[in-house]
Formats: structure tokens, C-alpha cells, sequence
């Protein structure tokens, strides 16, 4: 028999908000054919969640790998960043009966910008586990490790809903449940969250 969910942990960007603006524009500014641009940016950027490259070596690494010259890294990722509004109350409606938190692979000061520019919906956060800070990303074992470590929590009471396959995967190997986000099936995804969380 399932152990009753006692936490929920949100992913930010594709769950919190919409990243697809951002990642249109920012990879027709390399001149690279967009799959290897693509393998590129992956690569460098684990780098930087995993808090090893400064916000000033992305912009070297952006410029270097991609040829993609831009002076303000973080603010031109943020203001590309769309607040899911539905998403929003969503998360508010957890958070009236549920234990919530935040798990991000995210880099620089994106975090504190997010929250300045009213993105990240505002709840009662009991923990933020930041990839840069703990130095451990999605999907590797540490990271959930921790976050499940920091609420006191058994895996299979702790729910993750991401918009990455592999994310959830890796937390449901941990004992975890998850529930993939679409972007592309937002009104979907949601719903499978209240009905994970019986709040319909």
C-alpha cells in the first residue's frame, strides 16, 4: 500500500515558467546548425547548475562554443522567463495542504531574480534545494539524497514534478513518485498533479 504524500517538490523553469520563448530566441542567435548547438549548451551548462562555472565563464563559454555574444547573461534569460500563471494558483493550492518546496538544477543569481521579479509563485517554501549551491544536479542520486535528507522525509512520500523525463526518473529510483509537466500539456499535467494529490 502507498505511503500518503507528505511533500511536493516543484521544478522552476517548463514548470513554473515557461522556457520556450527563451530557448526560440537565444539558440537563433548562434550561428551553429540548432542540434549541435544544442549538444553544446547541454554539456556546459550541467557545468554551470553544478555551480563550476562563474555567471562571467557561461558568457565566455556562450561566446567560445556557440557564438552567441550576449553582455547580460542572467538578465537576458530572466526576462525571456514566462510566469505560468495557471501554475501559479496551482501551487498556492498545494501549498494550503501539503508540505512544499522548491528542487532546481539553476545557475548564477537566477534564483534571487526569479523571486525579485514576482515569477516563482509566493508560498511558504519549506526548502529550496539550488543545484549551484549543493553542487549536485537532477538526475543524480545526490541531490535527491539531500532534499529528501533536508524535509525528513521517506522517498516514497515525497512527490517531484518536473518537465524532464530523466528527472523524474532519477527521482523515482530514489523511491520518489513523480509527475512528468508537459510543456507542450500544461491543462494535462496538471490535472495529473490534483489527481496525485486528491485536491480536485
Amino acid at each position: 500500500m502507498k505511503q500518503p504524500i507528505e511533500f511536493v517538490y516543484f521544478d522552476i523553469g517548463g514548470v513554473l515558467v515557461d522556457l520556450n520563448g527563451l530557448w526560440r530566441d537565444f539558440f537563433n542567435l548562434s550561428s551553429l546548425e540548432l542540434s549541435k548547438a544544442r549538444e553544446e549548451f547541454a554539456k556546459y551548462d550541467l557545468l554551470a547548475c553544478r555551480g563550476e562555472l562563474t555567471v562571467d565563464e557561461i558568457r565566455e563559454m556562450y561566446r567560445i562554443k556557440l557564438d552567441i555574444e550576449i553582455e547580460d547573461v542572467e538578465n537576458y534569460f530572466v526576462e525571456r522567463f514566462i510566469k505560468r500563471e495557471k501554475m501559479d494558483k496551482l501551487v498556492k493550492k498545494v501549498a494550503s495542504k501539503y508540505r512544499v518546496g522548491l528542487l532546481s538544477n539553476i545557475w548564477g543569481n537566477l534564483f534571487q531574480m526569479l523571486q525579485d521579479r514576482d515569477l516563482i509563485p509566493d508560498v511558504d517554501y519549506e526548502c529550496v534545494v539550488l543545484s549551484n549551491l549543493v553542487k549536485e544536479t537532477k538526475p543524480n542520486e545526490g541531490i535527491y539524497r539531500i532534499a529528501a535528507e533536508r524535509v525528513n522525509c521517506e522517498g516514497e512520500k515525497i512527490l517531484l514534478v518536473d518537465d524532464v523525463d530523466e528527472n523524474v526518473a532519477g527521482a523515482r529510483k530514489m523511491g520518489w513518485r513523480g509527475v512528468e509537466f508537459g510543456t507542450d500539456r500544461v491543462e494535462e499535467s496538471m490535472k495529473r498533479i490534483e489527481e496525485e494529490l486528491k485536491i480536485i
